[in-house]
């Protein structure tokens, strides 16, 4: 008897370090230094205080997905909170909630995709009445079979109405009939890590490209690919060796890239030649740096629009000087004066 409940404690043990490996995997923690480092806020700007870029606003509203409250939020350019969305709501049956709101974006129809990477599922909410519309994979139950996914953390409804998402533990990003729940597109093979074409490493992004091609982000290999739709050729790659955890990624009005590199609080703006148009390299020694930079995008106006999760901010920065003109999160005194650990956002012009 003694033997066997040795077993099932050991059991029990490896199950928490495979789930606390994966969650390090996604979000791994920021460097030990920075949070040492870090010296006390000079200044906080709110959306009231905040000064005219030259260029004029360019977004109106922008959606937060709150790794670390569990819920979604839809934040006004002015900082009033019109839209909420608790992962943890005690009135819809256990397996329709949220285990943790991962990411969010904008469908073309308005609503909203959301992933619950840890709970292993894509859902499609119906932004005024908040109901599930669809959703893919079950909870807390990984895989990669037909109807399964392992810790899917970006999702996109495309133009042509199917679901863009990345399958992050099964080394694949899949294309889905929402109609159907079929796959119908697929790069990366099931579980299966490799650098050679049609094989990924560690794929913790993707997105759609203008063209129509898929945009992937491989951090492993610290590499960023395109992938025509078509043919599953790579038509585009670019490496940078010395970066530590590039991730989430955004086409600019140009047609460039832009992305983080998480762990160092670094920017990079690049285009289509490979070369670096723009960067902002953190130093904590400056009045604006970057701890744990998770999402960015540039914006119509020229300037960049960039979510902190250690820092728990949402600024808007002007690159004619880095100065930051417009600000959400830590030390707003209005009705969302915090965030648990912003994990991505989502711009509505």
């Amino acid at each position: 008897m003694s033997s066997k409940i040795v077993l099932i404690a050991i059991a029990v043990l490896i199950i928490l370090l495979i789930g606390f490996l994966g969650y390090r995997f996604y979000f791994p923690a920021a460097p030990e230094k920075n949070l040492k480092e870090l010296p006390k806020e000079k200044s906080s700007l709110t959306p009231s205080q905040e000064r005219e870029s030259s260029s004029g606003h360019s977004f109106k509203n922008i959606f937060i997905a709150d790794f670390g409250q569990n819920k979604v939020f839809g934040v006004s350019r002015e900082g009033d909170v019109f839209f909420e969305y608790d992962g943890v709501n005690p009135r819809l049956p256990w397996s329709k909630q949220f285990w943790v709101a991962e990411y969010v974006s904008v469908a073309p129809d308005g609503n909203l995709m959301v992933t619950d990477a840890q709970g292993q599922r894509v859902v499609k909410i119906d932004r005024k009445t908040k109901k599930i519309l669809w959703e893919y994979g079950h909870r807390e139950h990984p895989g990669c079979a037909p109807g399964y996914l392992h810790a899917p953390d970006i999702a996109f409804q495309l133009k042509d109405g199917n679901i863009l998402i990345n399958d992050g533990n099964n080394r694949r990003v899949i294309i889905i009939n929402p109609e159907t729940d079929e796959i119908i597109w697929q790069y990366g093979h099931n579980m299966a890590m490799g650098d050679k074409p049609g094989f990924l490493m560690g794929n913790t992004f993707a997105s759609e490209t203008p063209e129509g091609n898929i945009l992937i982000t491989d951090t492993l290999q610290k590499k960023f690919l395109i992938v025509s739709r078509k043919t599953k050729e790579i038509l585009w790659e670019w490496q940078k060796e010395d970066l530590k955890w590039p991730q989430n990624a955004s086409i600019t009005p140009e047609g460039n890239i832009v992305f983080t590199d998480r762990q160092t609080g670094n920017l990079y703006e690049i285009d289509k030649n490979g070369n670096i148009v723009w960067e902002f390299i953190s130093n904590h020694e400056e009045d604006v740096y970057f701890v744990y930079p998770i999402d960015i995008f540039k914006l119509k106006n020229g300037n960049y629009l960039i979510a902190d999760s250690e820092l728990k901010k949402i600024v808007e920065l002007d690159p004619k000087d880095n100065s930051i003109v417009w600000q959400l999160g830590k030390g707003k005194p209005q009705k969302q004066n915090h965030f648990g650990f912003p994990s991505s956002i989502a711009i509505e012009e």
